[in-house]
């Protein structure tokens, strides 16, 4: 069975930091934002022997390759599994372009 991470949000003040560090006996804590949409499945982050194992689902493709990338430079961690998939988003249209024409 593996434990479930220890980390905490970016609004989190430092004492909940603190205490959660204490509890847990981590020397590092992760501060996590929410990648994931209410309609989506939920991130999964697995380690076992150094190699960081994510499943699931993101907002925005974009996070993909840097959840690889940021797990990657964590001291202990030997490999990346990574099957997270993740909608693309396309920038919006220029309005001032002059050849954009809006769908009906």
């Amino acid at each position: 069975m593996t434990a479930q991470a220890v980390t905490v949000a970016p609004d989190a003040i430092l004492a909940h930091a603190a205490r959660a560090m204490a509890r847990s006996r981590v020397k590092r804590l992760p501060v996590v934002v929410r990648l994931c949409g209410t309609s989506l499945a939920p991130v999964g982050v697995e380690v076992h022997d150094g190699v960081v194992t994510f499943t699931g689902c993101v907002d925005d493709g974009a996070f993909v390759p840097l959840a690889t990338l940021l797990a990657r430079a964590v001291p202990g961690v030997v490999d990346v599994h990574c099957t997270l998939t993740g909608r693309r988003r396309h920038p919006d249209p220029d309005p001032a372009d002059p050849h954009h024409t809006p769908s009906a």
